[in-house]
């Protein structure tokens, strides 16, 4: 995953970016989980691996990868939402004269987002088949919601809102605000911009699938960890002190993290 992190880092940022990028990732507070028997380290391999794919244009390949993250772990949705607003984004460059979009480079978008798609939907399918549930996989998902918000319906783009507002009321739901006008203030920068339309559409798309399905608590850190190419924005790369705190910090909360959601809780 370290590898085809800073492959993927270095081909739109340079190497300089991509050794810190990789470096704050293997380094992170939650670099632990990387050591364990979590499904983590091949997801995030896979993940890496296909969105190299996709910024080389290659995206039959992402096939293999996308495919196999699917049956990882969730969060592999990302990946054809990101197609999808890379063949718009794309599209309306064409139209301008900007970019060369070639109907077979259409074909492919279109056919791999939508295999990719089937393959993240499938679960909720072969859940149902194998337990004669209809609901079997949804109903799994929100047990683990039990024992912070209770017993409730599944509605996309309010877990956040849930949880928020049941332990801070209306101050919960302004921190929820706050988060997602930061979340848009970090993906349009132009450090974060300069990394591709492929980078921040994935970017844009992971993270709006944790708004949408996942209820955030402790898991919440470790599920951020595919936004790691992020942390190639030269923003932050090519400031000595500011690359040098942000390893420090994550160097220092490493035990932090270890004890909170080791010996405490649970990653």
């Amino acid at each position: 995953a370290s590898v085809v992190l800073f492959r993927l880092v270095a081909a739109r940022a340079g190497v300089s970016s991509a050794f810190w990028a990789t470096a704050f990732f293997c380094f992170g507070p939650l670099s632990f989980v990387l050591q364990i028997a979590y499904a983590e380290s091949l997801f995030f391999f896979l993940m890496f691996a296909a969105l190299l794919m996709m910024i080389q244009r290659r995206h039959w390949l992402m096939l293999p990868f996308g495919v196999a993250a699917a049956f990882t772990r969730p969060g592999e949705l990302a990946l054809p939402l990101a197609l999808a607003i890379v063949f718009i984004v794309r599209t309306v460059r064409s139209r301008r004269g900007g970019d060369g979009f070639l109907p077979r480079e259409r074909l492919a978008i279109i056919v791999t987002g939508g295999i990719l798609a089937l393959a993240g939907l499938s679960w909720p399918i072969i859940a149902a088949a194998v337990t004669g549930t209809g609901d079997a996989y949804l109903s799994t998902e929100l047990s683990w919601w039990t024992g912070f918000i209770g017993n409730v319906a599944f509605i996309p783009l309010t877990p956040w809102f849930l949880l928020s507002w049941r332990y801070l009321s209306i101050l919960g739901a302004l921190i929820v605000i706050a988060i997602v006008a930061g979340f848009t203030w970090v993906v349009t920068r132009p450090s974060v911009r300069a990394l591709g339309t492929e980078m921040v559409a994935f970017a844009v798309s992971y993270g709006l699938y944790l708004f949408a399905v996942f209820l955030p608590q402790q898991s919440t850190f470790r599920l951020l960890l595919p936004l790691s190419p992020l942390a190639g924005a030269r923003g932050l790369t090519r400031n000595r002190r500011a690359r040098k705190a942000a390893l420090i910090t994550c160097v220092a909360l490493q035990p932090v993290a270890i004890v909170l959601l080791w010996f405490i809780g649970y990653p």
